[in-house]
């Protein structure tokens, strides 16, 4: 995705359905790398939500 971000970037959250005004969205991925003013990210898998899943359990029991 074309993006004016550089240095420090990586890590930060890929988001979908990003609403305004609540602050809220769905993460799908991260910042992985940059080349130019391009940002870089896998999609996350099922794996990442099933692990997402089990650790909010857990937290919250």
């Amino acid at each position: 995705m074309p993006c004016p971000l550089n240095g420090g970037s990586s890590g930060g959250p890929w988001l979908q359905n990003y609403d305004n005004a609540t602050g809220l969205g769905y993460a799908v991925g991260i910042n992985e790398s940059t080349s130019g003013s391009t940002l870089y990210s896998s999609p996350f898998t099922s794996a990442v939500s099933n692990l997402y899943s089990l650790v909010q359990d857990d937290v919250y029991s």
